[in-house]
């Protein structure tokens, strides 16, 4: 497993040929297994989980940096530029695109779009890993360091993209969503209010990325679309003739997502019955205590091992 330690101090002859931009729950994995397939190596969120870039990337959100050899420092970026990748999709890079693009600037760049538009994403953003801050911040999680870490990975990121914390259901009474609907109505009334600041940042998202972007250099992918327009786009000539690969499923999400608040709920739970044991458990011993306090101060022997006797 390579780690930030592992950072090249020689260039790579590679450079990034392709910055993809994702905002959360519009194919991100699914468009890496695709780049993949089509020949690219990419850099993805579960590559700097699978690497535990998780710090590095906290660090680079704060603008520091990674390693300091002498003169030469390096972040992620650099990681990214040196380690032999070729493309980047999604966060955290995506966050970074501007910097990407100033160091590669004949790259490609890829907005992926919901297949369902900003309300399908703001919906299954609320009821998936919009909740994972959240919910991993609570005990038992926030006792593992890396979940801590991550946690504060999800916040950097949220911070930088105006993403949207979504309350987990220990906070605030929120009604967990049907897996089996896919609309707006899936979501608690308290959880709507969410929906739509989620809409409201990935709108903002791709008016920026449009802006930043000249048209020429920018496609527009959306998920079904998919093989044959980017394949076009990024001048492929072979272009893959098998099903475009649909990843990161909202169903299967969601119940991972509600399997980890149940894990917090179970965990408040038992911890309650516990300390509720305790307690109960200390209170008759101290009822016994003072029983046997108040049996101590009798004058006759034989009245107190009567009442030892009662007692018992």
């Amino acid at each position: 497993m390579k780690t930030t330690s592992d950072i090249p101090t020689k260039p790579a002859k590679t450079s990034i040929e392709v910055i993809a931009l994702s905002y959360s729950r519009d194919g991100s994995e699914s468009l890496s297994v695709a780049l993949t397939n089509l020949g690219y190596k990419t850099y993805h969120n579960t590559d700097a989980i699978s690497n535990w870039h998780i710090q590095s990337w906290i660090n680079f959100f704060d603008g520091k940096k990674v390693v300091s050899d002498g003169e030469n420092s390096k972040d992620m970026l650099f990681y990214i530029q040196n380690a032999g990748y070729t493309a980047t999709v999604g966060f955290p890079a995506a966050v970074a695109y501007k910097q990407l693009l100033k160091k590669n600037p004949h790259a490609r760049v890829i907005l992926s779009v919901h297949p369902k538009g900003e309300k399908g994403l703001a919906v299954s953003t609320a009821k998936t890993v919009g909740r994972w801050e959240a919910i991993l911040g609570h005990r038992p999680f926030s006792f593992m360091p890396r979940c801590k870490q991550y946690v504060e990975y999800l916040k950097k990121i949220r911070e930088s993209t105006g993403g949207v914390r979504v309350k987990s259901a220990i906070e605030e009474e929120i009604e967990i969503a049907n897996p089996n609907e896919a609309n707006e109505e899936a979501v608690s009334k308290k959880n709507r209010e969410n929906v739509v600041k989620i809409e409201k940042g990935y709108l903002a998202w791709l008016s920026e990325v449009k802006s930043h972007v000249e048209e020429e250099n920018l496609l527009i992918h959306n998920p079904n679309d998919g093989y044959l327009k980017l394949c076009e786009y990024l001048e492929i000539e072979y272009c893959p003739e098998t099903k475009y690969p649909f990843k990161g499923k909202s169903k299967d999400d969601l119940k991972a997502t509600d399997m980890l608040e149940k894990m917090v709920l179970i965990w408040r739970s038992w911890w309650i019955l516990i300390v509720g044991g305790l307690l109960f458990v200390g209170i008759e011993i101290v009822k016994f205590l003072v029983s046997i306090a108040k049996m101590a101060a009798m004058s006759d022997e034989a009245d107190i091992v009567h009442a030892l006797k009662k007692e018992l």
